[in-house]
């Protein structure tokens, strides 16, 4: 399933589902990082994509290299290529760069011939965390964008995001396609979705004071563990004096003992590193997690 229609711009968003679960200052080194950029990448889709046959038109973002706009026929959609291409760049031997670059344009040829399902199964509606600069991106995509996403403030850049989880991509929810239920139901039913994962949480501890969280198989659904009580209640009773936690990549989630002396350095050295390896980043601040509240922490 795939939310491309014909007459609605969607972004194309691309998670690799297989992200080795290691802490960030063990994630393998980009590989032949300098070989290629973002701009070259891009060009050589749109390159791949013509020389295949495909008739759209593409305008390339002046402000952000990672996004193009495609059009045919009067349709159009949102290709964002920042996950995909991070991706290759930390793995380079899964699918290659010609294989990355093929899974780009079967969807615009995809999107060209409409053979994408425009159908959505509420059972596939999952709440996934993305920060303020992700959510107005999404905002700005369409005069209308802002009114059609369905989000909630969390704390500090973190927002819950509902979106769609398809065989193909990551794509966020509009009001248009699902305009016959209520938005309470569609929140609860996203959580629901996000529940069963909880069973293949895989915890981490070798990291000193540090615990690194993540879902085993499904590692783009680990920052959704803090909108799930059930998540904070097993954790919390190693922390009766609450913890501190951070998101740096789509992948991971580390907590802290909040009464430890070091835990606002430990965990901020850590987000740093992380971000230095900038590979699916999420967020580069720290929260901290007590009595049910989640709030941004400030030493």
């Amino acid at each position: 399933m795939n939310l491309l229609s014909k007459i609605a711009k969607i972004a194309l968003l691309f998670l690799g589902l297989s992200l080795a679960p290691l802490i960030a200052a063990q994630s393998p080194a980009p590989v032949n990082s300098t070989s290629i950029d973002i701009e070259s990448f891009r060009d050589k889709v749109v390159a791949a994509a013509k020389a295949e046959g495909a008739n759209s038109s593409f305008v390339l973002d002046p402000d952000d290299p990672y996004h193009m706009t495609i059009t045919h026929d009067g349709s159009s959609a949102d290709l964002y290529l920042e996950n995909v291409f991070n991706y290759f760049l930390a793995y380079p031997e899964e699918d290659g760069l010609d294989g990355t670059i093929e899974t780009v344009t079967f969807l615009i040829h995809s999107f060209e011939k409409n053979k994408l399902e425009v159908t959505i199964d509420i059972n596939h509606v999952v709440a996934v965390i993305r920060d303020d600069s992700y959510i107005e991106q999404v905002k700005n995509y369409s005069d209308d964008a802002a009114h059609q996403i369905f989000t909630r403030k969390i704390a500090g850049d973190l927002n819950a995001y509902l979106m769609v989880d398809s065989p193909e991509t990551l794509a966020g929810l509009n009001r248009s396609d699902v305009t016959d239920i209520s938005d309470e139901t569609l929140w609860e039913t996203a959580l629901d979705n996000v529940r069963p994962y909880l069973s293949k949480i895989a915890m981490d501890d070798q990291l000193g004071h540090l615990r690194l969280y993540y879902v085993d198989g499904n590692t783009f659904l680990t920052p959704s563990l803090i909108l799930l009580d059930e998540f904070w209640e097993a954790v919390s009773t190693d922390y009766p004096e609450g913890l501190l936690f951070a998101l740096p990549r789509k992948d991971q989630l580390f907590t802290v003992d909040a009464a430890h002396p070091n835990a606002y350095a430990m965990i901020r050295t850590m987000v740093s590193i992380t971000f230095e390896e900038n590979v699916n980043l999420l967020s580069s601040e720290v929260y901290h997690y007590d009595a049910g509240e989640i709030k941004l922490f400030t030493p």
